[in-house]
């Protein structure tokens, strides 16, 4: 399962360390990416529609929907 977390900071420094130390580490066994956001913050549908987009398809086939 694949998490997501938005965190802020008030010192753009903090994050910047944040960033540096904690990019590509592990923390209670998972794996950690560090990212800055880049434009306007999606909602959780649109990460949601994101993740089902990068899952592998079962069978090898596209599911569409009729409507």
């Amino acid at each position: 399962m694949k998490g997501y977390a938005f965190i802020e900071f008030e010192n753009p420094r903090d994050a910047e360390d944040a960033h540096y130390y904690m990019d590509h580490t592990r923390f209670m066994g998972r794996d950690i990416e560090v990212e800055f956001t880049r434009g306007y913050r999606k909602t959780p549908a649109e990460m949601r529609l994101k993740e089902r987009r990068d899952e592998p398809h079962r069978g090898g086939r596209k599911y569409r929907s009729r409507s």
